[in-house]
């Protein structure tokens, strides 16, 4: 497409924890909307004193030396109250403030100055239509967003508001689990069976349990953790690195916030290497103080060393397996197909420890942190004539 020209772009919209993603049809084709050349671009929004704020990955590099204005995890404040376990959880782990505001509802005190959890986001929202008008030469005014397959009416307005903010119109709201089994081109074929959608992503793992009779679909149970997520096997790593430097030097990261946010950030990176690879190496500079001097860290980190702590992590995922089935009246046996999304699933450990419980082959991706925006942008009727017929769950079964 040629800049200036009047088409618009609908976009389809994943807004997990730790990134946000985004596509769209030109010229019949599906395209990813990027940043730095990334297609999973960080949920991350610095706020400086006085410029515009910073949104993605150059938000991050900000977390290094100015922490507590560098806004991470939105998604998981975005319709709460300050009081509930999720914001308590997330206010112990971040070195930025939250506060609370009217009706209790969890607000973020940065330099002075308080913001709702939209605005962040629509900060976040804004970078990606912005980024999709540059790379695309046509408007981007509306977007079909996916939530999760539990999300509250809250949760679903305060995102809405937020798109709002960004100057987007939310054209639909498209359950996660959904997406992701329009992603795997579940639709492509009218068949009769029985799904178990798994969507493990940066901050929660979620099991829906689903029914395809032909296109249209049937939500038969959800569960899930909104505890468990991607950001855990980050903090695990992290925990190990420093561990293994306190034996040998004495020396407790968990004491500068700053150096301690740079390893969970180290360690994320770790983490996705090793998801292909059996060896990555971990490098911080300046690390630590010892003996008055300052000494680099520079560990080779085995995917067999840290494994047995994340395979713990990891087994946190079948208590959710079993509610879903079990409020599905079904067993594994029942499930003829296991569909994989969510960036955490690329993890070996976690597809091990999944095909284990199920006994069978699973549906994944090398894409799988994309996948969501993926589903979403298929609903948005600007692919093929097929994409117009997706199904969707019935009313009630989701937000």
């Amino acid at each position: 497409m040629q800049p200036g020209s009047n088409r618009e772009v609908v976009l389809g919209i994943d807004f997990g924890m730790s990134t946000v993603s985004a596509c769209g049809f030109v010229g019949g084709k599906l395209h990813f909307v990027v940043d730095e050349g990334e297609r999973a671009i960080p949920c991350a929004v610095y706020i400086p004193e006085r410029s515009e704020p910073l949104v993605g990955r150059r938000a991050l590099h900000q977390i290094l030396r100015d922490p507590a204005a560098t806004i991470t995890a939105i998604k998981r404040l975005l319709g709460r109250h300050v009081h509930e376990r999720e914001v308590r959880r997330l206010d112990a782990g971040v070195a930025y403030a939250i506060a609370s505001g009217p009706d209790d509802m969890a607000l973020l005190d940065v330099r002075g100055r308080q913001y709702a959890p939209q605005q962040v986001a629509g900060e976040v929202l804004r970078h990606i239509r912005q980024l999709a008008e540059l790379r695309f030469g046509a408007a981007v005014r509306r977007a079909v967003v996916t939530v999760p397959a539990t999300a509250s009416p809250a949760y679903c307005q305060a995102l809405k508001q937020a798109a709002q903010f960004a100057g987007l119109a939310v054209q639909q709201f498209v359950p996660e689990p959904v997406a992701g089994c329009l992603a795997h081109g579940m639709h492509e074929t009218t068949a009769l069976r029985r799904l178990a959608v798994c969507d493990f992503g940066g901050g929660t793992f979620d099991v829906t349990i689903i029914t395809q009779d032909g296109l249209h679909f049937e939500c038969l149970a959800i569960d899930g953790d909104d505890l468990l997520g991607g950001v855990d096997f980050d903090e695990e790593l992290a925990e190990a690195v420093a561990g293994h430097l306190y034996q040998a030097r004495r020396v407790d990261l968990h004491r500068d916030v700053v150096k301690w946010q740079e390893l969970l950030w180290r360690a994320e990176s770790v983490k996705r290497q090793l998801s292909t690879a059996t060896r990555a190496s971990l490098v911080m500079n300046d690390a630590f103080v010892a003996n008055g001097q300052r000494h680099d860290l520079r560990l080779g980190i085995d995917r067999a060393w840290i494994e047995p702590r994340w395979a713990k992590i990891a087994r946190r995922m079948v208590p959710v397996l079993d509610r879903a089935l079990a409020r599905a009246r079904r067993t594994p046996d029942d499930i003829d197909e296991v569909l994989l999304i969510g960036g955490s699933t690329l993890m070996p450990i976690v597809r091990r420890i999944i095909g284990e419980y199920f006994g069978k082959p699973l549906r994944s991706t090398e894409h799988a942190d994309v996948a969501v925006a993926v589903g979403a942008a298929l609903q948005t009727g600007q692919g093929t004539q097929v994409c117009t017929q997706v199904p969707r769950l019935p009313a009630g079964a989701a937000p």
